[in-house]
């Protein structure tokens, strides 16, 4: 039986509607990327479904493109960054090759966060752990460094900017983050830092072939999640 500490954090999930769960290879086992799916198709693409993963098509094709983020806990902005571009265009297969065998990320890795995190927003809990979420659209942004957010509150929309394969959300949570995160520093954060677990207060889960209500949720790896509160 999977085993978890008895300590956990308890967060509002950020997304609204269908998701699936996934893990990026070098990252930390409790940071997840949430990909937008169709919930009854189980699709993560609209339409030209072959040509956006093997010739390159919109991101705007892929269903969790700017769908709106929401805080998922009470907290103050501890660090937040617009304005990186978003990678347009998704050919998923081709840059998953790159990143996996030719070691090649979508994105130059520089001092800037957003080189890596695209653009992003860390939530501080009353407790000092951060909430980290990031890959949003470019503009979408709600908060300024220093501005106490309610959960609930919008923050952003789902984009495709930093090193991103395809439109997602990031989350995670640090503990012991330093000051002044780079690229660099950041990507060793989430393959070596501080990452504690988290659950999540309340969303339904694909089980058995059927949605069931759920508290306290711990997300699993292939997990498809949905909410509507």
């Amino acid at each position: 039986m999977e085993q978890h500490p008895i300590e956990y954090r308890v967060l509002d999930f950020p997304l609204r509607g269908g998701w699936k769960a996934f893990h990026i290879p070098g990252h930390h086992p409790n940071a997840f990327d949430f990909v937008g799916v169709e919930s009854e198709t189980n699709r993560y693409i609209r339409r030209r479904v072959l040509a956006n993963l093997f010739v390159g098509g919109s991101a705007e094709d892929w269903y969790g493109w700017s769908k709106p983020v929401f805080a998922p806990c009470d907290g103050v902005v501890a660090a937040a960054g617009d304005g990186w571009p978003d990678r347009e265009k998704v050919g998923f297969v081709w840059d998953l090759f790159q990143f996996l065998v030719l070691r090649r990320t979508p994105s130059p890795i520089t001092d800037d966060p957003r080189s890596v995190g695209g653009n992003y927003v860390m939530l501080r809990m009353a407790d000092g752990a951060i909430v980290f979420m990031c890959h949003m659209r470019r503009g979408s942004l709600t908060v300024a460094v220093g501005e106490s957010v309610r959960a609930g509150r919008r923050i952003g929309e789902v984009g495709n900017s930093g090193n991103s394969l395809a439109p997602h959300l990031h989350l995670n949570l640090f503990e012991g983050l330093g000051d002044g995160v780079t690229g660099a520093t950041l990507l060793e954060y989430l393959s070596k830092g501080r990452v504690p677990p988290f659950r999540f207060r309340r969303l339904e889960r694909l089980s058995d072939g059927a949605w069931r209500m759920m508290q306290n949720v711990f997300i699993r790896k292939g997990d498809r999640v949905r909410s509507s509160d």
